[in-house]
């Protein structure tokens, strides 16, 4: 089990976890018919997903370099 968590990327997870989280919140946001906390959510998904994306490409870059 200890080979499995030497390599963790912490950055990533958080991201992941947090766009993960907003989707929870947009489905709950969904199902109250709030509109401005599902324009809330969704742009915290898509917030969290554009840096998680721009991170690894970045990551990538300097690698590459």
């Amino acid at each position: 089990m200890g080979f499995f968590m030497k390599n963790i990327q912490w950055p990533f997870l958080i991201y992941a976890v947090a766009a993960i989280v907003s989707l929870i919140g947009l489905g709950v946001s969904l199902s109250f018919q709030n509109l401005f906390v599902n324009l809330l959510f969704l742009g915290l998904f898509l917030t969290f997903m554009g840096l998680g994306f721009a991170r690894k490409k970045k990551l990538q870059n300097a690698e590459n370099e």
